[in-house]
């Protein structure tokens, strides 16, 4: 792999960290509502 490569690979893998990250973010926004509607 070269230099450049892996600098396009290095961000493609930043990139998918930031989508899950996202969605933890959501589901926890979710859950959260969730409990103080006190739905199991």
């Amino acid at each position: 792999m070269t230099w450049g490569g892996l600098a396009v690979w290095t961000d493609s893998l930043l990139d998918a960290l930031d989508t899950c990250n996202a969605d933890k973010a959501g589901i926890r926004e979710l859950e959260l509502r969730r409990i103080a509607r006190g739905i199991k």
